[in-house]
């Protein structure tokens, strides 16, 4: 995670970010068009892409070469974590985050008593909450924000067969789950996972997303005949399902 402070400071690198830095918030846009023969093209809309944002930072000054040797190579243990996307938070307003990872390769420069470093991120296109938020069982789960947003489903051995619905949609899963064995549904990666093993060649279903507001799921477990409503009571292990997301904006 990364946190840009209200001071400048940029944590955990422990850089100050200077004016150079560029931020574009707004996601560049593409449209959506498939030609159908000599008819012309329809247009499907606009969809949004990942952006990209510069950041230029800066260390103290009046560093030694040995302290500089050793920014350095702290710098690049921390920056290999954003070769896969880590959450940028903006602490003046710390409820919502961007996921970024690195563009391409950082740029450090050494100056006498001090380092410079070039960050180029690439940001998914929606601001989600920095909160995961989680729901236990049958019942009603939110998102606050004004998109849909990826949900994941986690359901607990032992069981057979377990059915969640999520609004109208089914998510269906064949087979046994063993008292220590998980399934994770993640509708926004369309993957599903028992442990840690592909498992989508069981799963029958869609991967329906969160809409803005309140949105109604329930557990059942078969071949029980009744559904299993559990009532925000979650024991970690037997006949459970956990519900995962985080607000979405654009």
């Amino acid at each position: 995670m990364l946190i840009l402070k209200t001071d400048g400071t940029l944590e955990p690198l422990g850089l100050k970010w200077t004016g150079e830095s560029r931020f574009e918030l707004l996601p560049p846009t593409r449209e959506n068009k498939e030609s159908v023969y000599a008819d012309g093209e329809i247009d499907f809309g606009t969809e949004l892409e990942t952006g990209e944002m510069e950041l230029h930072c800066v260390s103290d000054e009046g560093l030694t070469k040995a302290e500089i040797t050793a920014l350095k190579a702290a710098l690049v243990g921390q920056l290999n974590s954003l070769r896969s996307y880590n959450m940028l938070i903006f602490e003046s307003d710390s409820d919502k985050a961007l996921y970024v990872r690195l563009a391409r390769r950082p740029e450090i420069t050494d100056y006498p008593g001090w380092l410079e470093v070039a960050l180029a991120l690439k940001y998914k296109p929606f601001w989600v909450s920095a909160d995961e938020q989680n729901h236990v069982g049958s019942g009603t789960v939110a998102n606050k924000g004004t998109v849909e947003a990826p949900l994941i489903v986690e359901v607990s051995g032992p069981v057979s067969n377990p059915v969640v619905f999520v609004g109208d949609e089914s998510l269906e899963y064949a087979g046994e789950l063993n008292d220590d064995d998980v399934l994770y549904i993640d509708t926004g990666k369309k993957t599903v996972k028992l442990n840690s093993d592909n498992a989508l060649g069981n799963y029958n279903g869609a991967f329906p997303l969160l809409a803005p507001g309140g949105t109604k799921v329930k557990y059942e477990a078969v071949p029980q005949t009744q559904s299993v409503d559990l009532g925000g009571v979650y024991d970690g292990k037997t006949n459970n399902a956990v519900f995962r997301w985080r607000h979405c904006w654009i």
